[in-house]
This record gives structure tokens, C-alpha cells and sequence, in this order.
């Protein structure tokens, strides 16, 4: 027998085993522009294998020409990609490659790779604002589509079985465009659908400054009428009462407090 060889790859070597061993990249020249960064972050990327039935990159080219994409399903994202002369997959394997830890775990080294680079790249919309130097900003909401077929099914509060729609949340980095996944919404029971601060309330800290070296300031800017529907009706019709009868307010620490409530006496005897 045949003793085992072993030998390592230099860096421009492990980058072509991996990247293009089995992976046919499209000829247009505006998808190779789009997509050379995301081949080249790969190359560096954490657990990648080489899959010979759906290759990782053409996994990351069909998630992002899915998103992209205006198919309405996930068959027929999968047939259109097939007719337009990208790898043919089946159904049963995009979708067990969907539920795949490792991929994921991929994807996101793979994003975290692409962060410096669009930030290179990308214009600052907010330089011209000297007030926001030092900050890193990130806008923050919910996304909701129409549940799907295979939605599993839970119950109304009256107990009639309802199929609810999956939802995400998403974290914009305001500087660069980049859009990064936060959190899945939680479901079952007779949830309708989590709220924003309840899952901002469980993601780890650390998730919420999206990255961001200690040290540095960070502005989270959430959807608005999400933070309103936490305060009540009471909010809404003018402020939430404290307990003292002045309305409540917020310290700059984000502690609340209450102002004392206004004073009875007539105007003559105040003191001015």
C-alpha cells in the first residue's frame, strides 16, 4: 500500500482549489464586477468545502441573484436560474443546503470579509456631517413576506390554525450599504408575530454595534413606529404618565424619570 501524501497549498493555489475548482463564474462583466469581491472573500472565508453537486460560491451567487431577483417563489427562482444558464439544482437539495449550519457559518465569514472592502469602495453619505465623525451608524427593522406553503402552521387566539410568515431582522450599516442579518423572529403558540424590542431585548450586545471595535461610538437608528407601540396609547395621546403625575422623560444616561407634576397653587402666590 501506498503510503498517504500530504502537502499544503501556498495561498494562490488554495485560492484556486476552492474558488474555481468546480465553480463556472458568469461572463458578463457586470456580474463579475459585482461578484469578484464575494469569489475573493471566499478564498479566505471559514468552513468551506468543496461540494461537487452546489459548490459554495455557486450557493452564494444564487442567494444573492435570489435576493436581488423578483421570483416569487423558490421553485421559481430555481427554474429561472436553470433557463438562464447557471448550475441546475433540485429542489430537495437547495433546500436542505438552505437548513446547512456550515453554509451559514460560511456566509457570514464571508460578509464579515466584505465589510472593509465596501467600505473602501463606498462613498460616505454622512461625511459632509462633521457632527456624526467617530460614530458608526446602523439603521435597523423587521421584514415580513406572506407566509409560504411550508410556514409551519400555528393558532389564532380564538385557537383557528393560522400559517405565519417567517421574519427577520435586518442592520444596515448607513455609511457603506451593507446589510447584515441580526436576528430570526421567534414563533409558535399564539404569537402573531415577535416584536422589534423584544428581539432586540435577546440579541447579544455585541450583534447590535454590528461589529464595531470597542472603543468606537455607535448610532443604532431603529424603524420609529416600532418604538412607539412599545410606549402604549398613553404615548401616543401625549406621554406616558410617571408615577408622580408629570409626564415621563429620559435622562441622558437612558434611565427614565419623572418630572414633578405642575404646581396648584394660583399664579399670584408662585414664586417667580
Amino acid at each position: 500500500m501506498r503510503p498517504a501524501t500530504t502537502f499544503r497549498l501556498t495561498d494562490g493555489q488554495e485560492r484556486k482549489f476552492f474558488s474555481m475548482h468546480s465553480y463556472e463564474q458568469s461572463t458578463s462583466p457586470v456580474f463579475t464586477c459585482f461578484f469578484d469581491p464575494a469569489v475573493d472573500a471566499y478564498s479566505r472565508s471559514a468552513r468551506r468545502y468543496d461540494c461537487h453537486v452546489l459548490p459554495d460560491l455557486d450557493f452564494l451567487e444564487m442567494g444573492l441573484c435570489r435576493a436581488s431577483g423578483d421570483a416569487r417563489t423558490g421553485r421559481d427562482f430555481l427554474q429561472r436560474h436553470g433557463d438562464h444558464g447557471r448550475r441546475d439544482i433540485s429542489v430537495d437539495h437547495f433546500f436542505k443546503a438552505l437548513k446547512s449550519p456550515r453554509r451559514l457559518a460560511n456566509l457570514r465569514s464571508v460578509n464579515a470579509l466584505l465589510a472593509p472592502v465596501m467600505a473602501a469602495r463606498a462613498d460616505d453619505p454622512f461625511a459632509a456631517f462633521p457632527e456624526l465623525d467617530g460614530f458608526a451608524l446602523f439603521a435597523g427593522d423587521g421584514h415580513y413576506h406572506t407566509a409560504a406553503v411550508h410556514d409551519p402552521v400555528g393558532t389564532t387566539s380564538a385557537g383557528a390554525p393560522v400559517r405565519r410568515a417567517t421574519g427577520h431582522f435586518l442592520m444596515l450599516d448607513m455609511r457603506t450599504q451593507r446589510m447584515e442579518h441580526l436576528a430570526q423572529a421567534l414563533k409558535g403558540g399564539t404569537r402573531k408575530a415577535e416584536h422589534d424590542m423584544h428581539a432586540l431585548k435577546r440579541t447579544p450586545f455585541d450583534a447590535l454595534r454590528g461589529g464595531t471595535p470597542k472603543g468606537t461610538k455607535v448610532l443604532l437608528v431603529w424603524d420609529c413606529p416600532s418604538m412607539l407601540a412599545t410606549r402604549g396609547q398613553a404615548s401616543l395621546q401625549g406621554g406616558a404618565r410617571a408615577p408622580g403625575g408629570g409626564p415621563a422623560s429620559t435622562s441622558p444616561t437612558g434611565r427614565r424619570r419623572s418630572t414633578p407634576p405642575a404646581s396648584t397653587s394660583s399664579p399670584a402666590r408662585r414664586k417667580t
